[in-house]
C-alpha cells in the first residue's frame, strides 16, 4: 500500500498474496479502491491503465512491473470457469509423469499429502491460471501494439518461483515441506523476452537467475557502473538474447563483483547459487549441494546430489562425496562474503524479520503447525 522507491505510479493488492476472485481490496496511486472480479483480470485492467495514462511527449521512456499473483494457492476460484473446464477436460492430467511421483524421504517431510483423486483437478486450476496470466500478457502486448511503441519496447516474461503438482510428491513450491526444497522444479522459472536486438526462437543454455535479469534490463536502459552498486552478482547477458551465445558479459569466478569482469574476456559461468530461507545451494551442471542452517524447527542435514546418476533428486550421496562438500561449501562462503548482508542472511534467520509464522523453518515436522 506504500509508494516504492522509483515508482511514480502504483497498484497493489492489499489483503494477503494468495490468488482470489470476488471483492478485493486494492490501494491504487495511494488511495484505497474496492474491486470485484478476478484477480489476474484486475491487474491486468491497472496495468492496462497505466500504459494509456503515462506520457507520452516524443521518446519518453517508462518502466512498468507488473506482478501477477497468479498461480498461487487457492488455485480452484481464481480462474474463470471456461478456462478450468476446458483442461479439466484434456483427458486425465495425473497420468502424465512426472505428477504422479512418490515423495522421496530425503527431501524431510511434507506439508499436505498430494490426493490420486483431487490431482487431475489440481493440475487443471494451475493451467487455467497460467492461461489467464497468458491473456493478461496478451493485453498489454496488444496495447503496445496499438500505441505503435512495440518494436521499441523490450518485455520480460518471468516468475518468482516454480511450481510443482505432483512432481517429488508435492504440490505447490519451495515450502512444500520441511525442511524447505530447493528441487529444479522449485527454482527454475521462466524468462521469455522480447524487444529490439532480440532475436526470436533463441534459447540460452546457461544459467541465468533474477540478478542478472536487474543487470540486463540496467544495461538495456543504459545505466553505467556509477549508478549500479559494485557489489552486486548480477550480469549483463544481453549477448544471449541478441543470439550471441557464449558472447555475454562474463560472470567471473564466485565471490567476483560484476564491476569487475567488464572485458568478456571469459565464458559464462557454469554455477549457480541459491538462497531460501535458511537454505543455500550451490549447483553445477553434475551437482547440487544444498547447505542449512538451524532454523526454529532444529537443524536439518546438508543434501548433495549427483544431478547426472540422480536427475529427480532422490538418494543424498553426502556421505559419499567429502571432497565435493568441501569444495561446494567453501564457494558458497566466498561468495556469500562477498555479495551477503548480515542483516538479510538465513544464516541467522531467527534474527530475520517474520513475513509469515508458516515459513519451513517455522513449522513443527509432525504437526505442520507453526511453533511461534
Amino acid at each position: 500500500g506504500h509508494q516504492q522507491p522509483g515508482f511514480d505510479r502504483w497498484c497493489s493488492q492489499t489483503a494477503g498474496t494468495s490468488a482470489k476472485f470476488g471483492v478485493q481490496p486494492f490501494e491504487v496511486d495511494g488511495q484505497p479502491v474496492e474491486k470485484f472480479g478476478h484477480q489476474a483480470q484486475l491487474v491486468g485492467d491497472e496495468a492496462l491503465r497505466f500504459l494509456r495514462e503515462r506520457p507520452e511527449a516524443g521518446d519518453q521512456p517508462f518502466f512498468m512491473f507488473v506482478g501477477m499473483t497468479d498461480t498461487h494457492s487457492p488455485l480452484g476460484t481464481q480462474s474463470p470457469a471456461r478456462l478450468r473446464e476446458y483442461y479439466l477436460q484434456q483427458g486425465d492430467l495425473a497420468a502424465i509423469p512426472p505428477h504422479n511421483e512418490a515423495f522421496a524421504e530425503s527431501h524431510g517431510y511434507p506439508r499436505q499429502g498430494v490426493g490420486a483423486a483431487t490431482l487431475h483437478q489440481e493440475i487443471a486450476d494451475y493451467l487455467a491460471a497460467v492461461s489467464l496470466i497468458d491473456e493478461q500478457v496478451g493485453r498489454l502486448v496488444d496495447e503496445l501494439d496499438a500505441q505503435g511503441v512495440l518494436d521499441n519496447t523490450v518485455i520480460c516474461y518471468t516468475a518468482d518461483h516454480g511450481h510443482m503438482n505432483g512432481q517429488h510428491g508435492m504440490l505447490y513450491k519451495g515450502n512444500s515441506s520441511v525442511p524447505q526444497n530447493l528441487l529444479d522444479a522449485s527454482l527454475l522459472v521462466p524468462s521469455v523476452w522480447r524487444g529490439p536486438e532480440i532475436q526470436a526462437g533463441v534459447a540460452c543454455q546457461q544459467p541465468i537467475d533474477h540478478c542478472d535479469v536487474h543487470a540486463t534490463i540496467a544495461a538495456i536502459a543504459g545505466c553505467t557502473d556509477d549508478e549500479l552498486s559494485a557489489l552486486r552478482p548480477g550480469n549483463d547477458f544481453g549477448a544471449f538474447l541478441a543470439g550471441e551465445a557464449g558472447e555475454a558479459g562474463e560472470a567471473g569466478d564466485v565471490g567476483e563483483s560484476a564491476a569487475a569482469n567488464d572485458e568478456a574476456s571469459e565464458p559464462w559461468r557454469d554455477w549457480q547459487v541459491v538462497e531460501y530461507g535458511n537454505a543455500r545451494a550451490f549447483i553445477t551442471p553434475e551437482w547440487k549441494y544444498i547447505q542449512r542452517f538451524a532454523g526454529l524447527n532444529g537443524h536439518f542435514p546438508d543434501e548433495l546430489y549427483d544431478r547426472l546418476a540422480d536427475p529427480r533428486e532422490v538418494k543424498n550421496v553426502i556421505k559419499h562425496h567429502p571432497e565435493r562438500v568441501d569444495e561446494f561449501q567453501g564457494k558458497l562462503n566466498a561468495y556469500f562474503e562477498h555479495f551477503g548482508r548480515t542483516e538479510k542472511s538465513g544464516a541467522n534467520i531467527m534474527e530475520q524479520p517474520l513475513s509469515t509464522k508458516h515459513s519451513s523453518w517455522l513449522l513443527d515436522p509432525s504437526t505442520m503447525k507453526p511453533l511461534l
